[in-house]
């Protein structure tokens, strides 16, 4: 029943006075308080250490020079540049054309490489009746 004296409010509300120490808190407060300023200001004397003792800052390479991060890009013209492609690729199947002038090297149409190839393999020996009987398989 003594701890029902301590309490003056109604249905049991309130708080305990004798474990809330007012005094321990209100240290504890000022105590980080100064710990943080005491922290801030050794961060700020490190950063105006760095600033005088680093040399001349230079601006990074990117700054200078805008460059294009690699291929592929996005095309400004699609249908455009995809017929230009189609050109040069027809233009280089279907046409003669140097490839190393000082070499003497030079593309031929493709029609006429597969002929040139073709006649180049050696012929396989007909057997007799090898159209019938491979037919007949």
């Amino acid at each position: 029943m003594s701890d029902a004296a301590h309490h003056s409010t109604p249905n049991g509300a309130g708080h305990e006075h004798r474990e809330a120490d007012t005094r321990l808190i209100i240290e504890t407060i000022i105590g980080l308080t100064i710990s943080v300023i005491i922290v801030c200001v050794i961060v700020w004397g490190v950063f105006v250490l760095f600033q005088k003792t680093s040399p001349e800052p230079h601006p990074s390479p990117m700054a200078l020079q805008p460059q294009l991060p690699p291929g592929p890009h996005v095309e400004e013209h699609p249908a455009e540049e995809l017929k230009s492609l189609h050109a040069r690729e027809n233009d280089l199947l279907n046409k003669y054309g140097w490839v190393d002038q000082k070499a003497g090297t030079v593309h031929i149409p493709i029609d006429k490489a597969m002929d040139d190839v073709v006649a180049k393999l050696p012929m396989r020996p007909q057997q007799p009746g090898g159209a019938a009987n491979a037919q007949a398989r």
